[in-house]
């Protein structure tokens, strides 16, 4: 485990995994509380989720929230945090508008 500790660039591999794995297990979640289990669109589903997470990833990269220690966490963390999801999502909709448009199941709407 102290391995783990000293190797930074490992630590972070694995951090940025464990998140990445997350946020995905958090939108199929929702894609079935959503839908109820038929999505009709799995392929849709696959795209946005590929989307939603290179862009929570990048976010958050760009904001620092993968380089310090969450037991030091304080307000501007939070903010950062806040800002990156936003971001993330604000861009993953306009994506979703722009060059997805029309691949939305019926139900979705």
């Amino acid at each position: 485990m102290r391995a783990l500790w000293n190797n930074r660039p490992l630590r972070r591999t694995l951090v940025i995994a464990v998140h990445i794995t997350l946020w995905a297990a958090a939108f199929a979640l929702a894609i079935q509380v959503r839908f109820g289990g038929t999505f009709r669109s799995a392929r849709g589903a696959a795209e946005a989720a590929f989307v939603l997470l290179l862009l929570r990833v990048a976010m958050f990269l760009l904001a620092g929230l993968f380089d310090g220690i969450w037991r030091y966490a304080g307000f501007l963390d939070l903010e950062k945090l806040v800002l990156a999801t936003t971001a993330s999502s604000v861009i993953a909709l306009l994506i979703d508008l722009t060059v997805l448009t029309g691949k939305c199941p019926s139900r979705c709407t």
